[in-house]
């Protein structure tokens, strides 16, 4: 929070305690999703594991289009810590699938 009399930082500004914290959770709860496991039941039907696949992606797809909009309107903000954050995760997800698929 900015107390009064003190002047907003607009660039290069060092990571709040704030962001850093939100990027935190949001990590520890990617790996805390990344330990978990799928009920068998859940994809039992079929179709239903490809129909989740596709309701992620679109979403995923949603939100990048959401990221590239904001960097086409020059948004103020320093966004690219979150963005490595997220390429890196990306990354190691397209690596899993990869690696599987070669195991095939």
């Amino acid at each position: 929070m900015i107390r009064r009399g003190q002047k907003r930082c607009r660039r290069n500004c060092p990571e709040t305690e704030a962001a850093k914290a939100v990027n935190d959770a949001a990590n520890k709860a990617a790996d805390q999703l990344a330990k978990a496991t799928i009920d068998p039941r859940l994809i039992s039907v079929d179709g239903e594991a490809e129909r989740l696949w596709k309701h992620v992606l679109f979403g995923t797809g949603t939100c990048v289009g959401m990221l590239s909009g904001y960097t086409a309107l020059e948004l103020p903000g320093d966004p690219l810590p979150h963005l490595y954050s997220l390429a890196e995760r990306l990354h190691e997800i397209i690596a899993t699938h990869e690696k599987r698929k070669s195991n095939q």
